[in-house]
C-alpha cells in the first residue's frame, strides 16, 4: 500500500514539475520582454512579445502579458478592454504578493483609467498606491521613475506647479538610479517645464542645458519644446539670440507651430509686422482653444501695430467668442464621482462619505476654473471696447508732450489725478500694445497706480520708476508685493 501511495505522489510531483517547466519557459520569454523594454529596446521587446502570441493560457503568463502589452503599446490602444486587462493582472499579482508588477498595474490604472478622463482624485490614489509598492527595501527605480512621470502630469493638470518641481526632481533621482537614459531625458524635460510653470526662472537656464544634453533621447517635438522655452528667455533682452534658438528649433521640426508662434511674437517686438502676420497665418489651422487664442492675440497686435484697428477688433471678438465657448464647456460639464478602490474593511457609509467629499472638491475645481476664464473673458471685452473707441477717435492724446517727458524721465507724476493716470495708460496702450496685452492677460484688474507701475517695470529700472512715480524705495517693493497677489493662477 505504501508503495502505491509513493508511486502516486511521484506521478503528481512529476506532473507539477512538467507544468511548472512549461510555464517557466514562456514566462522567461515574457521576462526577457520586460528586461528589453526597461533598456529602451522597445522594437526588440515588441517583436518578442508578439511572437509569444496574444492568447496566454496560464494565469501567470496572461497577467504579465497584459501589463507588458500596455507598457509597450500604451493605454490608448486598449480603450474598451483596458479595465478588464488591468483587473485580471491586479488580482493575480495580489494573490502572489508581487508588489513590483502590482505597482505597475496601479500606475496604468491611474493613467489610462483616470488621469485622461479627468478623474484626478482616483488617479492620485492609484499613483500613490503604486509608489508605496515600488518603494520597498529594494526600490524598483525604473518603475518609480515612471510613476513620478505620471505624478508630474497630475501636478500639471491640477495646477500644483511647485509640487511639480519636487516630483520632477524625484523622477530624475530614480531615472539616474535606474540607468535608463530615456527616463533621464524626460525627467530633465519635466524639470524645465515645472520651473517654467512655477515661474521659478532663476536657474532655469541650467536645467535647460541639462535637458539639451539628453536631447538625443527625446522625441523631436519635445526637443523643440525645450528650445522654445530657451528662446523665450531672451525674447525681450537678446532678440537676436532668441532668433538663433528658434531657427535651431525649426531645423529640428520645420512645421512646429509653437516655434512659429514664438517667432511671430519676436517679430512683433522687432516691428517686423509682415513677417509676424505671415507666420500667424501659417499657424491658422489650429484645433485647441488655447492655441487659437495665442495666435489670434499676436495677430491682433500686428493689426494694431499696422493701425488697422477695425481688423484688430474683429480678431479680438473672435478671441472673446473662443473664451466664451471655453466657459460654456466648463459650465456644461457634469463632474462625475471619482470612485476610489476601497479597503476590505471599508463600509458602504464610508464610501458614500468619500464620494461626497470628492464631489465637493471637483465642484470647487470647476467653479474656480469658471471664475478664471470669466476674468479673462471680461478683460478681453475691455480691450476690445478700448480698440473700438480708437477707431472713432484717432486724435493724439492732448497730454502727449507731458507723457513723452514722463517716459524720458524728465517729469514726475506724483501729483496726477485718476484721469491723468488713465490717459497715460491709454497712451502707453498705443505705444506698447504687447505690454498692456501681457499685463491684462496675466493679472487681475489692477488699480491705475499699479497698472502704471507694472507698465514702467517693463521699460525702466527701479530707480527710474521711483523718480517718475515719486515713490520711496519701500513703496516700490510694496507695489511689487501687491502686484504679485494679483497674478492669475489656476491654483
Amino acid at each position: 500500500m505504501k508503495n502505491i501511495i509513493s508511486a502516486a505522489l511521484i506521478i503528481v510531483f512529476c506532473s507539477i514539475a512538467a507544468c511548472t517547466e512549461q510555464k517557466t519557459e514562456r514566462y522567461k520569454q515574457l521576462e526577457a520582454v520586460d528586461s528589453l523594454s526597461r533598456q529602451n529596446q522597445n522594437d526588440s521587446a515588441k517583436y518578442l512579445l508578439d511572437s509569444t502570441g496574444a492568447i496566454q493560457t496560464i494565469e501567470s503568463e496572461k497577467a504579465l502579458y497584459n501589463i507588458l502589452s500596455v507598457r509597450l503599446y500604451g493605454t490608448q490602444k486598449y480603450p474598451k478592454i483596458l479595465d478588464s486587462l488591468l483587473n485580471y493582472s491586479e488580482q493575480y499579482f495580489k494573490s502572489i504578493n508581487d508588489s513590483s508588477h502590482l505597482a505597475e498595474v496601479y500606475m496604468y490604472k491611474g493613467d489610462g483609467c483616470y488621469l485622461f478622463k479627468n478623474k484626478y482624485d482616483s488617479c492620485a490614489y492609484y499613483i500613490n498606491q503604486g509608489k508605496q509598492l515600488a518603494d520597498q527595501e529594494e526600490p524598483d527605480h525604473y518603475l518609480l521613475s515612471q510613476l513620478y512621470w505620471y505624478q508630474v502630469l497630475l501636478d500639471h493638470v491640477s495646477g500644483e506647479f511647485h509640487q511639480m518641481i519636487q516630483d520632477a526632481e524625484m523622477q530624475s533621482y530614480h531615472a539616474e538610479k535606474s540607468g535608463n537614459k530615456r527616463q533621464s531625458a524626460y525627467a530633465a524635460l519635466n524639470t524645465v517645464t515645472s520651473h517654467k510653470y512655477a515661474n521659478e526662472t532663476e536657474n532655469i537656464d541650467l536645467y535647460i542645458q541639462a535637458a539639451l544634453n539628453w536631447s538625443n533621447y527625446l522625441k523631436p517635438q519635445d526637443k523643440v519644446y525645450i528650445y522654445n522655452v530657451y528662446g523665450n528667455m531672451y525674447i525681450d533682452n537678446k532678440p537676436e539670440t532668441a532668433k538663433e534658438i528658434f531657427d535651431k528649433a525649426l531645423t529640428i521640426q520645420p512645421d512646429s507651430k509653437l516655434t512659429k508662434e514664438n517667432l511671430a511674437r519676436l517679430y512683433v517686438k522687432q516691428g517686423n509686422i509682415k513677417q509676424a502676420e505671415l507666420l500667424c497665418y501659417e499657424c491658422s489651422n489650429l484645433i485647441w482653444s488655447d492655441d487659437k487664442i495665442d495666435i489670434w492675440t499676436i495677430l491682433a497686435d500686428c493689426k494694431i501695430a499696422s493701425n488697422n484697428l477695425t481688423e484688430a477688433i474683429k480678431i479680438q471678438k473672435n478671441i472673446i467668442s473662443e473664451k466664451d465657448s471655453i466657459i460654456k464647456r466648463i459650465n456644461n460639464h457634469k463632474p462625475k464621482k471619482a470612485i476610489l478602490s476601497s479597503t476590505p474593511n471599508e463600509t458602504k457609509e464610508t464610501k458614500e462619505t468619500n464620494n461626497t467629499l470628492i464631489m465637493r472638491v471637483l465642484i470647487c475645481v470647476f467653479a474656480i476654473s469658471t471664475i478664471f476664464f470669466a476674468v479673462l473673458f471680461i478683460i478681453q471685452k475691455q480691450k476690445t471696447k478700448a480698440l473700438e473707441s480708437k477707431v472713432h477717435d484717432n486724435n493724439p492724446h492732448p497730454q502727449e508732450k507731458t507723457f513723452i517727458e514722463i517716459l524720458a524721465g524728465k517729469e514726475n507724476m506724483s501729483q496726477w489725478n485718476k484721469k491723468m493716470q488713465l490717459d497715460f495708460i491709454d497712451y502707453c496702450r498705443d505705444l506698447h500694445p504687447e505690454i498692456l496685452n501681457q499685463i491684462e492677460t496675466e493679472y487681475q484688474p489692477l488699480t491705475p497706480t499699479l497698472m502704471i507701475f507694472q507698465i514702467l517695470s517693463k521699460l525702466k529700472d527701479p530707480k527710474e520708476i521711483q523718480n517718475i512715480m515719486g515713490i520711496t524705495e519701500s513703496s516700490y517693493y510694496s507695489n511689487i508685493s501687491r502686484i504679485k497677489t494679483k497674478k492669475i493662477t489656476l491654483e
